[in-house]
């Protein structure tokens, strides 16, 4: 009975000391949230929006811009290698990476000309992805693997709601005069420091790594977990689909040469708040389904939606169909960013989960680099119809694969 006693008071303390860290994820997660809105609206719009419309950037330099973050993924291996070496804790460490890209952006305000422009996008869309990576290890640590789903829409819900007040005021702005651009800019300086304070109020462990170490030794897990390293080539040949349509999609819409030529209002409306409105309403259902059912069949239900969206988009130059296919794309964007942002916490442990995810990251990377030159080449030698076609057919076969393989990788479903 004595026993007993002190058992049940530290299992009672143990609850009590995770819940308060869950809760504290929780609030300062969602408010991170306003400031990646901010940061997804400027830096995943507008930043190529200026390049086009303010400097009349070539497509090589549009295509390097678009692949910057993609580098940045490529790298967090290194990152995350000398965050752990350094022995930081990681919400320490993630906060530190986007108060630099802060910085690294201020640095665009102060420039008219188109290469220290480039450069300086660049370097800050190289540095964002890097606190990303790492808050996944918080999410793992923190959170029950059956809240997850749950926890991580309410943070969508409301950087998706900051998404579309960005769109439309910074939208607007540029509407009324490109010279705003460097306002516009500005807002995602402010998105960067909200993002950097709110990593900085999570708890959250130090990083460590184990002896011998090196930054690309994550890699090994690709052939020590062979059902991780096949997920992982088909997860990033069915994003390969989508992401060599992202910069080619403004490039049909706002390029007087397709003859849309839509404002940037528009453009912003169609590519970014049409989706995030309905990304936003469903988000709750995508969480509840990846929750109650498993990982491969919302990656699977989210790929259909895009690929029809994806068809419906270059098919026509109607507005009324280029927002229904907004309105599809938000729905597939619902699941598949829910998806890209827990499925490593089904198929690693816990306590592996930062590694498994920087092999992701920089897998994605490569991706990411890949699909804006793929795009934009293809783009030169035919039509953005065609671009389209090849993105469907990608995703299509990939996803069949999936399918066919779904039985082995359920297993894997925790």
């Amino acid at each position: 009975m004595s026993n007993r006693q002190p058992e049940n008071e530290s299992s009672a303390s143990n609850r009590e000391y995770k819940e308060t860290r869950a809760k504290l994820t929780y609030r300062w997660d969602r408010i991170r949230g306003i400031g990646a809105g901010i940061n997804e609206a400027v830096v995943g719009t507008f930043i190529l929006y200026i390049a086009i419309k303010v400097y009349e950037a070539p497509n090589a330099s549009k295509a390097f811009l678009m692949s910057a973050g993609s580098i940045g993924m490529l790298m967090t291996p290194i990152f995350l290698w000398f965050a752990t070496r350094l022995n930081v804790f990681c919400n320490r460490a993630c906060a530190f990476y986007t108060a630099f890209t802060a910085f690294t952006l201020t640095v665009t305000l102060f420039t008219n000309n188109l290469e220290t422009y480039l450069i300086c996008a660049m370097i800050a869309l190289f540095l964002s992805p890097q606190g990303a990576v790492m808050m996944m290890q918080i999410y793992a640590k923190n959170y029950e693997s059956g809240e997850r789903g749950r926890r991580l829409s309410s943070f969508q819900m409301i950087s998706h709601a900051s998404v579309i007040l960005t769109v439309y005021f910074c939208g607007k702005a540029l509407d009324a005069d490109l010279a705003y651009y460097k306002w516009v800019l500005f807002c995602s300086v402010l998105g960067f420091a909200l993002a950097s304070l709110s990593y900085s109020r999570m708890p959250s462990d130090r990083l460590s790594m184990p002896a011998g170490h090196r930054p690309w030794h994550n890699f090994s897990l690709l052939w020590k977990d062979k059902t991780f390293g096949l997920l992982l080539v088909i997860w990033l040949t069915i994003e390969m689909g989508n992401f060599m349509t992202m910069p080619i999609r403004m490039e049909y819409l706002v390029n007087s040469q397709y003859g849309i030529n839509l404002s940037g209002t528009q453009a912003g409306m169609l590519l970014k708040s049409i989706p995030l409105i309905l990304s936003f309403i469903t988000v709750k259902f995508w969480g509840a389904f990846f929750d109650r059912f498993n990982y491969i069949k919302t990656r699977l239900l989210a790929s259909c939606c895009m690929a029809v969206s994806i068809g419906l988009f270059f098919a026509s130059e109607s507005l009324t169909w280029l927002i229904i296919s907004s309105v599809l794309f938000g729905i597939a964007e619902g699941g598949g960013r829910l998806v890209a942002s827990l499925w490593i916490t089904k198929v690693a442990p816990n306590d592996k989960v930062a590694n498994y995810l920087s092999v992701y990251t920089a897998a994605s990377g490569i991706r990411g680099i890949i699909a804006p030159f793929s795009g934009y080449a293809l783009l030169s030698a035919t039509s953005p119809q065609v671009v389209g076609v090849a993105a469907i057919a990608i995703i299509a076969i990939a996803s069949l694969f999936l399918a066919f393989k779904s039985k082995g990788f359920e297993q894997r479903d925790h």
